[in-house]
């Protein structure tokens, strides 16, 4: 199942009227293009924007674009399927308590160990959309930036901490 973000990602965008219409004539443009994928399950405003407007000391519920514009895209073009404000969304009561453990759907971005670490198995989320588990490559690419006397053992070795995405 395909959950869809339109394109918008960890921003602030601009609520100008101009900046509307283009976002409205781009949402209908992709849902048209979209819509009878059978594995699409649901459209999804954007991807952290209300977290961006969260921590910016902003309600997120005054965002145009993923509140008012493409929700109505979405109904207009493809009215049987569901729409998410955001990803994460943050609802009016997660923003009036300020209780972000009350999000039913969150992003897990926390420290890259053992993915049944307290901090994954803990998590009171209902629905994790996107989490930050990283795969390590395969032997052949690890091979071209780690010469054969730093290659194993990973744990405590400062080559592969250099090349981490931590």
């Amino acid at each position: 199942m395909v959950w869809q973000d339109f394109a918008m990602a960890c921003a602030i965008y601009p609520q100008t009227p101009e900046f509307l219409e283009i976002m409205r004539q781009e949402a209908v443009s992709v849902i048209r293009k979209l819509r009878n994928h059978p594995s699409l399950a649901l459209w999804s405003g954007d991807n952290e924007v209300d977290l961006f407007y969260y921590l910016s000391g902003l309600d997120p519920a005054h965002n145009k674009i993923t509140r008012e514009i493409l929700p109505q895209a979405v109904f207009q073009c493809d009215p049987y399927r569901p729409y998410l404000p955001s990803s994460p969304y943050m609802s009016p009561e997660v923003i009036a308590t300020g209780q972000l453990s009350l999000m039913p759907e969150d992003h897990l971005w926390g420290p890259r160990d053992y993915f049944k670490s307290r901090f994954y198995t803990e998590h009171k989320a209902h629905f994790v959309s996107e989490i930050g588990i990283d795969g390590c490559p395969g032997l052949s690419s690890l091979k071209r930036f780690l010469d054969d006397k730093h290659l194993w053992p990973w744990q405590n070795n400062p080559w592969w901490a250099l090349h981490s995405t931590t």
